[in-house]
């Protein structure tokens, strides 16, 4: 779901740069979600290169179309990663999910 909603962030962003709208609100939303990415991400240098693009307000605001069909392709599969120090087998506190019964099991009759 992450990944989606990083692809639509950025497929606005292109949108607003075609349309003249600001884009100031979109940039800042991409920017917040490529200082989320796992630190693996920054390992690869092209993923490290395009990360960095996507944090710098600057940068994104001045990114040709091809530099941001490239931060959907090297970004977008990792945003789906979880972060780093949760572990994906366990649930989140409070939150039910599908293998919620393995961690908190109703009480037996």
């Amino acid at each position: 779901m992450a990944a989606i909603a990083f692809t639509i962030k950025v497929e606005r962003l292109k949108l607003e740069r075609e349309t003249g709208q600001d884009p100031t609100a979109t940039i800042q939303s991409i920017a917040e979600d490529a200082s989320r990415l796992p630190g693996f991400v920054y390992d690869v240098p092209a993923q490290a290169e395009t990360a960095l693009l996507c944090q710098s307000p600057e940068r994104l605001r001045a990114a040709s179309v091809e530099e941001l069909a490239g931060v959907i392709a090297a970004l977008a599969g990792e945003m789906k990663k979880p972060p780093e120090g949760r572990r994906p087998d366990r649930p989140r506190p409070g939150r039910r999910h599908r293998g919620a019964q393995l961690y908190y099991p109703r009480p037996s009759r």
